[in-house]
């Protein structure tokens, strides 16, 4: 008796075992699949919605190109290219999340975070393009990622091309926009040829809403830009927000002020920096690497190399 328990334990284990991970695949099928290895879904935002799938799953998804937006809808899921399963980060650039042809245009945001989700709402191992972004207001918000009272857990990106011919009257976040009350984390990313012009918009490569604590970890920052920011943008007064930057590499990027970050903060809201690269910007106004915008704000930068900059006024 006490044998044949165990094997139904075993069974039951392993049941659940292989029901946590739902499976994605070019070759798979919405209609016919069943989300298991040998059956897999065809598309990922399929594969959130299903009823099967709840807080805890992980979705793995299959080398390819995968032409969708999608929403993690509150649910604290794990999405990973096989570089979650193996560590390999040459899946990053071959598995594409394209947002270009969005079902709804005024939801055009590659990847969505706009239900609560914690930190154990993870994506990992994806390059997002082509995204323009939430629009509200005539205004687009996070081309690549746009996240909004969700703090997501995100690592091992390429967030490029996105935002680059919007029609709106602005811009926040051509590559990510982490909004109010998103506590995220960002690690181990390129954030690449962003925005639409040097003189459009807040944040070519992120914008840093002020009521966010938001960490940044080990990214490489370059090509992107925008009308204040081109690099990271933040704004005038942060709030409470604490912001955790650190060993970024902002190179390269292109804006009217700040071109590489444009920064603010408050008595209580403050910028941390740490082993930080900035280099390269440029800036046709003020700030060709940094600018700080108030007399006020708060600041702390350790260990941060600021040069070859360039400004024209």
């Amino acid at each position: 008796m006490i044998m044949k328990k165990l094997i139904i334990f075993l069974i039951l284990s392993l049941t659940l075992a292989i029901a946590d991970q739902i499976n994605v695949s070019n070759a798979g099928s919405d209609t016919n699949g069943d989300g298991s290895s040998g059956s897999p879904f065809k598309t990922i935002q399929y594969a959130i919605e299903h009823a099967n799938t709840s807080s805890g799953d992980t979705i793995l998804v299959a080398v390819g190109k995968y032409v969708e937006n999608i929403n993690f809808r509150g649910k604290d899921i794990v999405i990973g290219s096989l570089t979650l399963t193996t560590s390999d980060k040459s899946y990053v650039a071959q598995t594409i999340i394209d947002g270009g042809s969005p079902t709804n245009s005024d939801s055009a945001s590659v990847v969505t975070f706009l239900g609560s989700e914690t930190s154990s709402a993870k994506l990992i191992g994806f390059t997002l393009q082509n995204g323009n972004g939430l629009l509200m207001s005539n205004i687009r918000y996070g081309g690549g990622i746009y996240t909004k009272s969700a703090s997501p857990s995100l690592k091992h990106l390429i967030i490029r091309d996105n935002a680059n011919s919007i029609s709106a009257n602005n811009l926040y976040g051509g590559g990510i926009y982490f909004g109010q009350y998103s506590d995220a984390f960002l690690d181990s990313t390129v954030i690449i040829n962003n925005g639409k012009a040097f003189n459009f918009g807040y944040g070519g490569g992120i914008y840093l809403n002020g009521r966010s604590d938001v960490s940044l970890d080990s990214i490489l920052i370059v090509n992107n830009k925008a009308g204040t920011g081109g690099g990271i943008s933040s704004p005038a007064k942060l709030g409470a927000a604490t912001h955790i930057i650190k060993r970024l590499d902002i190179n390269s990027n292109q804006a009217n002020n700040g071109g590489g970050i444009y920064i603010g903060g408050t008595a209580s809201g403050i910028v941390k920096m740490y082993n930080t690269k900035i280099r390269n910007n440029y800036a046709a106004v003020n700030g060709g690497g940094l600018y700080i915008t108030r007399s006020q704000n708060k600041i702390e930068l350790y260990d941060v190399s600021i040069k070859n900059n360039t400004a024209d006024k």
